[in-house]
């Protein structure tokens, strides 16, 4: 294991203890705590303004993921070593070779053109698209569009809390670590846990204003999403490393 491989272990290490302790203390401090009695007229909007700006910044995170977080480069080289097209072609990439003798992945939705992603992206018409940040994209979306509502018409509100709270804490769990957990070759699992896990904060908000409406809590679990979203990033991160370092063909070097 090189020392980059090694220090993004330790990372995601790290992120992943901050992310479930985090959680862990968010239940405890939405049951535990006592409701708050004061009504702060303009909390309710303050507080989804912060989160439609969180998605907000998703969505562009999403269309530009290597511009916004710069983790891939449009391109990366394979080297030759006597590898032949078909060699490389045998797990479903594709090889384009100049008058250098090197050869290049092309990037489709963001990912190497390797049949060991097919489970991260998918096709519509010509186009390929990376499953999981269009699954993010649109859940920001939805969730956009339910927070603008929710704030001007008042959904959810009753005895639902709970059931929401524990509806989005599922949503981001799932969300969080099913790369990490599962191995399912499907790009649409992949598309709707990503969904699912931006609508989890967004129940989860709407659980803590109906349960217990401190300004404090819903402020600290607006703090916390940007520890969740940072823990996401590196878990695909590490999963995609994990890909291309268990890949038979050892020219081939994208991640």
């Amino acid at each position: 294991m090189n020392t980059s491989s090694m220090h993004l272990n330790l990372l995601t290490l790290y992120f992943i203890t901050v992310s479930l302790t985090g959680l862990v203390l968010l239940a405890v401090l939405v049951f535990i705590s006592s409701p708050s009695n004061a009504t702060i007229p303009w909390q309710k909007t303050f507080v989804y303004l912060i989160f439609i700006l969180i998605c907000f910044l998703g969505i562009m995170a999403g269309i530009f993921p290597s511009k916004c977080l710069k983790m891939i480069r449009s391109q990366k080289t394979v080297q030759s070593n006597g590898l032949n097209r078909e060699e490389i072609e045998e797990i479903g990439g594709k090889a384009r070779t100049g008058n250098t003798g090197v050869k290049s992945r092309e990037i489709e939705g963001h990912h190497p053109d390797c049949g060991n992603f097919s489970a991260h992206v998918f096709k519509l018409g010509d186009k390929t698209y990376c499953a999981g940040c269009t699954g993010l994209i649109l859940g920001a979306m939805i969730s956009i569009f339910s927070a603008v509502i929710y704030v001007l018409e008042g959904w959810f509100l009753g005895k639902n809390g709970i059931f929401i709270f524990w509806l989005g804490f599922m949503g981001v769990s799932v969300g969080l670590f099913y790369s990490s957990l599962f191995n399912i070759r499907w790009s649409f699992t992949r598309f709707f846990s990503n969904m699912f896990f931006v609508l989890g904060a967004f129940f989860i908000l709407v659980g803590i204003e109906t349960i217990n409406g401190s300004l404090f809590i819903e402020l600290y679990f607006l703090a916390l999403v940007f520890i969740l979203i940072l823990t996401r990033i590196l878990l695909s991160e590490r999963k995609h490393e994990i890909i291309c370092t268990s890949c038979s063909i050892e020219a081939c070097s994208f991640y």
